[in-house]
């Protein structure tokens, strides 16, 4: 039992220094609530991120042996639905190559 009593007598200072390092508020929080109240704090208006050209999330190409051309989109990876024409299209552009 005195083993007991002695090392809870030990731990006791230790938990009460990390007891005093405890916050219980933000000091940022408090800067940002003072800055709004003043009127010196303004959110910046929402601008939605730009998307990428189509072609830039589309992975087409061209299969030499059928003269099969197909589209993938890289974001959901599912097969898109265009004519031959189209994916051609973009398998060029893709490539850098104008059509004759």
């Amino acid at each position: 039992m005195q083993r007991l009593a002695l090392i809870a007598l030990l731990c006791l200072p230790a938990g009460l220094a990390c007891a005093g390092t405890f916050e219980l508020s933000d000091p940022a929080n408090e800067m940002y609530e003072d800055q709004q109240a003043k009127g010196e704090w303004e959110e910046p208006p929402y601008e939605p991120e730009p998307r990428p050209a189509a072609s830039d999330n589309t992975l087409c190409s061209v299969d030499t042996a059928t003269g099969a051309c197909t589209c993938i989109d890289k974001e959901l990876a599912k097969k898109l639905s265009m004519t031959r024409e189209e994916c051609v299209a973009r398998v060029m552009e893709s490539l850098n190559i104008e059509e004759p």
